[in-house]
């Protein structure tokens, strides 16, 4: 997955809400404009479909940006129960319910498959 840059991205959609409430200004005064019958009807019409057009350009340049970031997780809640959980693993001391509980805090699901009669293959996935 290629890095993106977080700061760039944020820049870039900064500057595009920037261009949308100008965009936005223009249509308030196009309606002001038009109250004024500084423009006729027709051309009050092809204007606002032109900004109108260009919002919903906007919008989707941002969205996309949007969906380029990717989320952060909280991986260090994450460690410390696995941690915790293998700690308790290797723990003699510790009984075979506690042990359950830990694997059960971290563990989301194990698949089993078997290619052939002498081996078999577990995935496990975490949560």
């Amino acid at each position: 997955m290629p890095s993106v840059n977080e700061d760039a991205v944020t820049l870039q959609i900064e500057a595009l809400q920037k261009e949308m409430r100008k965009v936005k200004r223009k249509l308030d005064k196009l309606f002001d404009d038009y109250e004024d019958e500084v423009y006729t009807a027709n051309e009050f019409v092809e204007r606002k479909a032109k900004h109108n057009e260009r919002l919903a350009a906007i919008q989707d340049q941002i969205a996309a940006l949007e969906t380029a970031i990717p989320e952060k997780e909280e991986y260090q809640d994450k460690i410390i129960r696995l941690t915790d959980a293998l700690n308790a693993l290797e723990d003699d001391s510790q009984d075979a319910e506690t042990k359950n509980g830990y694997l059960k805090d971290i563990v989301d699901r194990i698949e089993f498959s078997r290619e052939n009669n002498e081996e078999f293959i577990l995935d496990v996935f975490l949560k």
